[in-house]
């Protein structure tokens, strides 16, 4: 399969929380800088549209910057979604986020989730919990490389549905879960994204599934 569309693009690594199934702690926090971002819209132009999720392995509510992201992404013809701690929610920011497109909003169960979620959906954006291990929700082992026991065995299949991500620093993965970007297929800055075509990853062998 050839990369044909993008559901995901990592614009900060940055977190408040270090949650124990969670590799974060373990990364070096950046946001993405806007030379990036910028060639990661001119990839996003050129490809099918759909959902895509604004966050990777951070909290996206922490990038200074994401509301006028999610706009461009948006004006491309995206539906943006996006995961958050919900620590960062406040009015002014879902208003924001509702005018600059934001579809979805899943809050992550940690503290005062129904208020955060509240808040949300009183400005507009539709919001809902996300069934998150803060409770006991799914688990998983990061494709191997975190010690999270996973309570779940399907695979997502990448290759088979082309799921694709943009990292924090521009590189084009096929897996979510490969949060340090060890085998990207592309990056943003490549000329000819459109006839990559995807490859078997040693992740793979070793997920336990998707989130």
């Amino acid at each position: 399969m050839r990369i044909t569309s993008i559901i995901g693009i990592e614009t900060t690594t940055f977190c408040n929380l270090d949650c124990e199934w969670c590799p974060n702690s373990t990364m070096e926090h950046r946001h993405m800088d806007e030379r990036t971002f910028d060639q990661s819209i001119k990839v996003l132009e050129r490809l099918k549209k759909g959902i895509i999720y604004m966050n990777g392995c951070g909290e996206p509510l922490m990038d200074p910057d994401i509301a006028e992201r999610v706009s461009r992404v948006s004006k491309l013809g995206y539906s943006p979604e996006m995961f958050t701690n919900g620590y960062f929610i406040t009015r002014k920011l879902m208003l924001d986020l509702n005018g600059a497109g934001l579809r979805r909003l899943w809050v992550s169960e940690h503290r005062n989730v129904d208020k955060k979620i509240n808040i949300a959906l009183n400005a507009g954006i539709r919001a809902v919990k996300a069934y998150s291990p803060a409770v006991g929700g799914r688990t998983h082992n990061f494709a191997g490389q975190h010690g999270t026991v996973s309570e779940r065995e399907n695979r997502c299949g990448p290759k088979e549905e082309g799921w694709f991500y943009i990292s924090v620093l521009g590189f084009i993965t096929q897996c979510c879960l490969d949060y340090r970007a060890l085998y990207p297929v592309s990056h943003v800055f490549s000329t000819r994204i459109n006839d990559i075509n995807t490859c078997d990853i040693p992740l793979c062998g070793q997920c336990k599934g998707s989130p």
